[in-house]
């Protein structure tokens, strides 16, 4: 049995950024994700962030020294994290794809209990087996 994306579809996440209309998109990296990494909670590592947007999140992350993966289902988000990931002069990991059938080893799962509105970093053990982009 196939497992899909709930609520709406491909095109619709691709017409919002497409379109930029993403009235959640506050132009930065989520404050607490600041905060995390600035007082030293999170420290580099392999991290996954699942419906990475417009990427600031990715991008923090990235210059911070963590080893990112970034995962969103519409192509006009993954350009745009690729188009702010070369204006910082930053790299990571991006896959366009639905979340549900996506996870190769190690991400067989993806912990995200608030949903997928909120910044979820998912800490990983092992490199995930895509391409780099």
């Amino acid at each position: 049995m196939r497992n899909t994306m709930a609520g709406p579809t491909r095109e619709f996440w691709q017409q919002r950024f497409v379109a930029n209309e993403t009235p959640w998109d506050r132009g930065a990296a989520s404050p607490q994700l600041a905060a995390w990494l600035a007082s030293g909670a999170l420290t580099p590592c392999r991290a996954l962030v699942p419906g990475c947007g417009g990427g600031y999140e990715v991008v923090a992350l990235a210059q911070a020294g963590f080893n990112v993966t970034a995962l969103d289902y519409a192509p006009a988000a993954i350009a745009l994290t690729r188009e702010r990931l070369a204006q910082a002069n930053a790299q990571a990991t991006l896959v366009q794809a639905d979340a549900l059938e996506w996870p190769p080893p190690p991400y067989t799962r993806v912990p995200h209990p608030r949903g997928w509105q909120e910044l979820a970093v998912v800490l990983a053990h092992r490199s995930p087996t895509v391409a780099s982009t």
